[in-house]
């Protein structure tokens, strides 16, 4: 390994690492100057090497999109506050750009991984107490680094995605799966915390997942084993949390606040239930807002943020925000990098990575009914990143038959 390759996958670890740590207020300096640091490197290493950048299908669909993204400030009503927005799809456009250049000539996006899952493990220290990173949040639900529920929990879900990933090439040493299922094991426990309806439906998936998976390698007693010690271990960090003493750990109040939760979403959707305003009627109410403002210009939207502007809030749904957003025009011009990600998934020569690639597009989808992921950084990376492992599945596996 050269001192540059060495460089690069330093430089990606530490980005992955401070793009969750460092997401709030009090550390957004730090993303900054990574970001800068990556771009600057970037366009010297490019300019040293005299290679030429480049872009494939994917990027081709999502350059049409953030295009659109742009001429739709046009027709917003606070054209100001909607070309800021535009702007910042942009920015994060070019932030994928330069990483899959890098990763074009280096092939070290697994690096960016290794940091996320670094920054899993910091904020697990966090939740049980071992470390205070004096951060603070609002409410009873764990929300991580980034302080904010939903979007750690879609972080987690992302980290168990590629620790499954991982598991599943047959190269992976025996040492680096046992991180791996640690990995899983701790974000499994994160989520419960986060107290998110949609982030304890995808994680049981992946869990089951994971144990089928492991039937084929011939290790499922070694993962039950780990699933249960993970949870024999977990039951008592309760009390390490109380003897450390700064911890936003507490078992008993988060489990009767979730029973809470699922019972007032059981409630919430029944018919004819209008005492309650739970999270759950909440947001079918931004729905039928949102649906209203879409059937107002179907085809091109009413602009970028629209929702937001008009309500105050953006719609806790990404299908809405993109119909109420773009029209019918940005959702399919979005929604053609799933559709671009599933043809390439059917190239995997091997059965069981194409069988985890579509369960996790699915779940991607799933998620977009409770976050809005266009706008987000670490979304949009999330799923380039899903799109560089199943090209990189595709180059592995090219001589594997079914």
């Amino acid at each position: 390994m050269d001192v540059k390759q060495l460089y690069f996958n330093s430089l990606f670890f530490v980005y992955g690492f401070v793009l969750i740590v460092c997401d709030n207020i009090q550390y957004l300096s730090y993303i900054h100057v990574i970001n800068l640091l990556i771009g600057v490197s970037f366009l010297v290493d490019f300019f040293l090497s005299k290679d030429k950048a480049s872009i494939n299908t994917f990027f081709k669909i999502y350059i049409a999109f953030v295009l659109l993204t742009l001429l739709s400030s046009f027709l917003s009503e606070d054209f100001v506050y909607a070309a800021r927005k535009s702007l910042t799809q942009f920015l994060i456009f070019f932030n994928i750009f330069i990483i899959y250049n890098i990763n074009k000539k280096y092939n070290n996006y697994m690096y960016l991984v290794y940091g996320i899952f670094f920054a899993l493990v910091i904020n697990f220290l966090w939740l049980i107490g071992v470390i205070d990173l004096g951060l603070t949040y609002n409410g009873w639900r764990f929300q991580g680094t980034v302080l904010q529920a939903n979007n750690f929990v879609f972080i987690l879900m992302f980290g168990m995605m590629m620790a499954i990933y991982i598991l599943s090439l047959e190269e992976t040493r025996e040492l680096f799966k046992v991180i791996m299922y640690t990995v899983f094991i701790i974000s499994l426990y994160m989520v419960f915390f986060t107290a998110s309806k949609a982030g304890l439906i995808s994680s049981m998936i992946l869990a089951i997942l994971l144990v089928l998976l492991s039937v084929n390698y011939r290790n499922i007693f070694v993962v039950l084993f780990m699933l249960l010690a993970g949870y024999i271990i977990f039951s008592y960090t309760e009390l390490i949390s109380v003897i450390l003493d700064h911890s936003t750990l507490d078992l008993e109040y988060t489990w009767v606040n979730l029973l809470e939760r699922i019972d007032s979403f059981s409630t919430g959707v029944g018919v004819g239930n209008t005492s309650t305003e739970t999270s759950t009627t909440l947001r079918i109410k931004m729905i039928h807002d949102a649906f209203g403002m879409w059937s107002d210009s179907p085809i091109f939207g009413n602009g970028i943020a629209a929702f937001e502007i008009k309500y105050g809030h953006y719609s806790h749904n990404n299908i809405m925000e993109l119909l109420v957003s773009f029209g019918l025009l940005g959702f399919i011009l979005y929604y053609l990098l799933y559709v671009y990600m599933f043809i390439q998934i059917k190239k995997i020569k091997k059965k069981s990575l194409r069988v985890i690639f579509i369960l996790f597009l699915i779940l991607f989808f799933l998620f977009d009914q409770s976050i809005v992921s266009y706008t987000g950084k670490f979304k949009i990376l999330a799923l380039f990143i899903l799109y560089l492992s199943i090209q990189n599945s595709i180059r592995r596996y090219e001589s594997v038959k079914e």
